[in-house]
């Protein structure tokens, strides 16, 4: 028994990525049909599992609390980790777009609110805006199809949910009624 932080099952439901809690964070993968687990990381800080849709890779955050960067590291660690440019004092990756050409993440910048950004993974690797509001935001994730990315707001006041056409520009949907 330990603190099991963020499970992540892979795609192929083989694999389970999960946080594990204590004097350090790192991360591991659990392998159900060897019933194996291997750690990940060894810095001692780093959080939250995103699997790439293929199932090849992770992103990750690391770092001390709020000055994470944004790393991606092979799920077989045939490579080291490698940081990811993205923008902001704080990265936090959420969500891989289906065709695993992008990562959507919140960013904190210096100013008000948090900042919902794409991260290119291809050609000069671009970190571009999707959503800058000026209240608390995060969670985005990408639909299925990827035409969409929905993420959380407390804009209102109250946290929502909203969608938003992807790549955009696309008008914002509010999808949740009471809270979200």
């Amino acid at each position: 028994p330990r603190p099991y932080l963020h499970p992540r099952i892979s795609p192929d439901m083989r694999q389970l990525a999960v946080e594990i809690e204590g004097p350090n964070h790192n991360f591991y993968i659990y392998d159900f049909a060897r019933d194996v687990l291997s750690q990940m990381t060894t810095d001692g800080v780093s959080h939250w599992p995103v699997w790439s849709p293929d199932g090849s890779q992770l992103a990750y955050r690391s770092g001390k609390m709020m000055a994470w960067r944004m790393w991606r590291v092979p799920a077989d660690r045939s490579r080291p980790a490698e940081q990811l440019p993205g923008t902001g004092i704080s990265q936090n990756a959420e969500s891989w777009s289906p065709d695993g050409h992008a990562i959507a993440y919140t960013a904190v910048t210096k100013e008000q609110g948090s900042h919902i950004m794409v991260q290119s993974l291809e050609g000069s690797q671009e970190s571009r805006l999707f959503v800058d509001v000026k209240a608390a935001a995060g969670s985005p994730k990408f639909s299925p199809d990827g035409k969409w990315l929905a993420y959380c707001s407390n804009e209102t006041k109250e946290p929502q949910v909203y969608v938003q056409a992807f790549p955009g520009p696309g008008a914002k949907i509010q999808v949740s009624s009471d809270g979200g």
